[in-house]
């Protein structure tokens, strides 16, 4: 296994030569789906009808929103936090570790 940061060898990672952690530059962009809830915007008179997304988790969060008229899915890109294997020359001290030499 090699270190997240800079590529050294570690062999086989362990709390005795390395550091598990999550730091903000492990935040990658991928596709996921997003679930909304599609209901009608509260019009101004004059106005264009149009339709307002709101972020639902699952399909019944659609249940405690008033006048759903559906269900839509997108693809969006995300931001998804990883987590990376370090070794103890790359530690820095904003990481959150979860397991190694560092964590006290």
């Amino acid at each position: 296994m090699n270190c997240i940061r800079c590529n050294k060898d570690l062999g086989h990672a362990d709390s005795n030569n390395a550091d598990y952690v999550i730091a903000d530059e492990f935040i990658i962009k991928e596709k996921r789906e997003k679930m909304y809830a599609v209901t009608d915007k509260t019009l101004v008179k004059g106005e264009l009808p149009s339709e307002l997304f709101i972020p639902i988790k699952q399909t019944t969060d659609s249940l405690l929103i008033p006048d759903v008229k559906r269900i839509e899915v997108k693809i969006e890109n995300t931001d998804v936090q990883k987590t990376g294997v370090v070794c103890p020359e790359c530690y820095k001290e904003t990481d959150a570790i979860i397991w190694g030499i560092h964590k006290k």
